[in-house]
């Protein structure tokens, strides 16, 4: 009996390590463009968790890209703004270990 406890707590010594490395967020990636279908850098963009009311402001870059790391798992709404072009919303989900996708575009 005593062997037996003395190998699970080992274990489980061995196994905790690995757990708390696991990441428990997921990202986002967008890649932006105007009614041409060419990339808009700058766009100022809102990323706003729906559950937990959380924010993050990000801009796209010289690629129309906008990409946010470390988001809670969660619904999700991303607000993209540009001078000259009409306000874009989005929803979207959040999964553990991946990184949602989306191509907005102004049409």
């Amino acid at each position: 009996m005593r062997k037996a406890t003395l190998s699970i707590v080992v274990l489980l010594l061995l196994t905790a390590g690995y757990s708390f490395g696991q990441r428990l967020t997921g990202g986002l990636s967008v890649q932006v463009s105007d009614p041409e279908g060419k990339a808009v850098s700058d766009v100022k963009a809102s990323v706003v968790s729906k559950e937990r009311g959380n924010k993050v402001d990000v801009e796209s870059n010289s690629e129309g890209q906008v990409i946010v790391s470390d988001l809670a798992p969660g619904e999700y709404q991303i607000t993209l703004q540009h001078d000259g072009f009409r306000t874009i919303n989005a929803n979207f989900t959040i999964r553990v270990g991946v990184s949602t996708s989306l191509e907005l575009s102004w049409n």
